[in-house]
């Protein structure tokens, strides 16, 4: 039952993209480059003792057509300058590859989802070395668009294995 409810949303989700590529005319690939600055904050150990950290991401993607692309991110994790050492393993940045899709809603707005694997550096201060973690994440969030090559995105991402979340407010130039 699961797997057949799966297949209709995914077969629907299909058709609608490409409803929505087709009617809006815009199928030529474009090259894009992001900068966003947030916060992260979660359930992992370093968040309960330090609270929420300021986060800078950067991403590097291709869209293949108006609802489609790929991308390459970077993401900071942990932001903290001044206080106590830590003697726990805690996120300090992460890297990926993600599929991203673009629902567009009005002439302006879009809806973004994404789904990435990518490696989680995992740090500590007191010289021992952490083991580095493999993560899924999946994100959500709204692009507001200035034509084709222009957009103020923001979006929310969730990284599972290390139990964190983060929210992004960037600017996207597409080439």
């Amino acid at each position: 039952m699961k797997k057949r409810w799966i297949a209709a949303m995914a077969t629907t989700l299909a058709a609608l993209t490409t409803t929505t590529a087709t009617a809006a005319g815009v199928d030529d690939p474009l090259v894009y480059a992001s900068l966003g600055v947030g916060g992260v904050d979660g359930s992992h150990e370093s968040y309960k003792r330090d609270g929420s950290q300021l986060s800078v991401g950067y991403s590097l993607g291709y869209r293949f057509n108006a609802n489609y692309g790929v991308e390459l991110y970077a993401r900071s994790l942990e932001f903290k300058v001044f206080g106590p050492r830590r003697d726990f393993e805690y996120p300090d940045s992460h890297v990926g590859v993600a599929a991203v899709g673009r629902y567009p809603v009005s002439q302006m707005f879009s809806l973004t989802g994404r789904i990435g694997v990518g490696r989680t550096k995992m740090s500590r201060e007191d010289g021992v070395n952490p083991s580095d973690k493999t993560t899924v994440s999946a994100g959500a969030g709204l692009a507001l668009e200035f034509g084709r090559h222009v957009a103020v995105t923001a979006g929310y991402e969730r990284y599972a294995g290390i139990n964190t979340g983060l929210w992004l407010v960037g600017w996207q130039l597409g080439y």
